[in-house]
């Protein structure tokens, strides 16, 4: 979901009142870092007790809007999450069509003993693909409330609005 927000307040002061908030402010619940070269920025909120991989996090930009500052942005998860997400169905898919060339090769060669095994392998790979896939999905069902607390935060510390963008 992309948000929205709009401040009166310059993209510097925006930058500046975020990343004290953040960095300087020692903001007990918040981690993130405004890349003041880019008027981008990204921000999450610190786990209290427990390590999430899969917690998705803040990525906003500044931009300058009739004389005030749109602030938009959306929640993914980490990019090296995302890179090793690519490679491990990279992953499956070679072993998934190892196995299918495996099994064909043998049903035309009249090898049937071992067919079993190479279809219980295509449904071990295929249920790790299924688990891989819905892993990330029911992660970040359980990060809504925190996804709130993001946005409350940083529309709190630059106050802005709540801004509806015509595509």
């Amino acid at each position: 979901m992309k948000y929205s927000f709009i401040t009166d307040l310059s993209i510097e002061n925006c930058k500046k009142k975020l990343e004290e908030s953040i960095v300087a402010g020692g903001n007990a619940r918040m981690v993130g870092k405004v890349l003041n070269y880019k008027n981008t920025f990204w921000i999450r909120q610190k786990p209290l007790n427990y390590t999430n991989s899969y917690q998705k996090i803040f990525y906003g930009e500044f931009v300058n809007y009739e004389e005030k500052t749109l602030i938009r942005g959306s929640f993914s998860v980490s990019k090296s999450l995302k890179m090793l997400l690519k490679v491990g169905y990279l992953f499956l898919i070679f072993c998934l069509v190892g196995t299918i060339y495996a099994l064909v090769y043998e049903i035309s060669n009249g090898r049937g003993d071992e067919i079993s095994q190479r279809v219980a392998g295509i449904g071990i790979i295929l249920l790790l693909g299924v688990f891989t896939y819905v892993m990330p999905i029911i992660a970040s069902n359980k990060n809504k409330s925190e996804e709130q607390y993001v946005i409350k935060f940083v529309s709190s510390k630059l106050n802005a609005k709540e801004f509806k963008e015509n595509n």
